[in-house]
């Protein structure tokens, strides 16, 4: 409706033994590019994507989609839009194998009907949805000691951890090769990661918990409680 959101999505489909990157590819890789051309007073949010997974190639750490996947944004339109609102872009990816990576562009379009109607896709953005981190309502805590940095973050105990791992949105200050370590104290989760370099006043990323699920965190610089129970690998 004018004025009002939609949500939009960039499927992509990936073939066998192919990979495509997350928003911080990890040590090689890039992320995707996009340039949109958008009707006067529309705007976009920034892109969603899902939780990513780690692919180890020569002992480099790369945090890559393996699966067709979803990345979502919410458009806003014009309080005045009537008719066909054209939505365009020129997107700029990378694809890659284990032995071989292929630049990758395309063109995205869409005619978005402006008006009342009901959504005939919502199944499909319900489980796209699902593939999303859950933003993290309390701050997380971190502080540098040396060459690890501590995250504490807030998790309620009963929320069940299998194999957590912390993927950093931000290239710089955490090595991405190093074995990560978590433990449990009461409410908080507690990872021990690497320091690279740097001194961030600010950590953001995800958060995966070991069965798809993850969350989106950003930490400030805080208390970190010792003690507790190690958990994962």
């Amino acid at each position: 409706m004018p004025g009002g959101e939609v949500e939009l999505a960039i499927l992509m489909r990936t073939d066998p033994g192919w990979h495509g990157y997350w928003l911080n590819p990890g040590d090689a890789g890039l992320p995707m590019k996009i340039d949109w051309q958008l009707p006067e007073g529309a705007s976009l949010a920034p892109l969603r994507f899902p939780v990513p997974e780690r692919l180890l190639v020569a002992g480099i750490v790369n945090y890559v989609y393996e699966r067709d996947h979803a990345i979502l944004t919410r458009l806003k339109v014009p309080a005045d839009a009537k008719g066909v609102l054209p939505i365009r872009a020129s997107a700029q990816w990378l694809a890659c194998t284990d032995k071989v990576c292929v630049p990758e562009r395309g063109e995205f379009s869409l005619d978005l009907l402006v008006g009342p109607g009901g959504s005939t896709e919502r199944a499909r953005f319900d489980e796209w949805r699902r593939a999303l981190p859950r933003p993290l309502v309390s701050s997380a805590k971190f502080v540098l000691e040396g060459d690890k940095i501590e995250i504490a973050i807030p998790l309620p105990e009963s929320v069940t951890v299998s194999e957590p791992y912390f993927f950093p949105a931000d290239d710089g200050p955490i090595d991405y090769a190093a074995p990560q370590t978590f433990r449990r104290k009461g409410d908080l989760l507690i990872a021990e990661l690497k320091r690279r370099r740097g001194e961030p006043a600010s950590l953001s990323g995800v958060l995966a918990l070991g069965d798809g699920r993850g969350l989106e965190i950003r930490a400030i610089p805080g208390p970190v409680p010792g003690g507790g129970s190690r958990i994962g690998d």
